[in-house]
């Protein structure tokens, strides 16, 4: 990006918009025609890229903003990424079907302690200043893990890639939550 480029940057967003639950593209080894399950019949985990756009003043895209765009003493760019996954599944309604929620049955309806212990819920960040201790084609990564059940099992929730572009790559857990009835 030339430093004129980065002039008329008025304002950034991250697409695709945040605050959506992961569904996009499904991810694993050998996966060529996207296919919803894997050869087990278990539901492939999602994954989705977001990357940051600069804006001008109009609202029209200037360009999307990566880390190679970083002009020496002129343009200083960092990027810090930071994502909170959650598995609320165990503290809601009983599920019955695509759509369909039984609003009067809770799952783990007998839980005695605060519903709050049955959401796995995990915080990470990633900042591309990690990179300068990476060696060339690496990539920096996280995994998100919580406690679930006052502490009586842990739930794997997906993790979280930065690509050396400065676009991140989350990918959802196993959809897991299971019953402690």
């Amino acid at each position: 990006m030339t430093e004129a480029d980065y002039n008329k940057i008025t304002s950034f967003a991250i697409y695709p918009p945040l605050g959506a639950e992961i569904c996009g593209v499904y991810v694993g080894k050998g996966n060529t025609k996207f296919e919803f399950k894997d050869s087990q019949r278990r539901v492939r985990p999602h994954s989705v890229r977001y990357r940051i756009y600069g804006f001008d003043e109009k609202g029209e895209v200037v360009r999307e903003i990566k880390l190679a765009d970083r002009i020496k003493g002129t343009l200083d760019i960092s990027i810090t990424w930071t994502v909170e996954l959650a598995n609320k599944k165990s503290s809601h309604a009983e599920f019955v079907g695509i759509e369909h929620f039984r609003a009067d049955i809770l799952r783990n309806k007998n839980w005695e302690g605060d519903r709050k212990e049955l959401e796995a819920i995990d915080k990470k960040s990633l900042s591309s200043d990690g990179f300068e201790d990476l060696e060339d084609g690496k990539r920096l990564e996280e995994s998100f893990k919580a406690n679930i059940y006052g502490d009586k099992a842990k739930l794997d929730l997906g993790k979280m890639i930065m690509e050396k572009e400065g676009s991140s790559l989350i990918i959802g857990g196993k959809g897991k939550s299971g019953k402690v009835e």
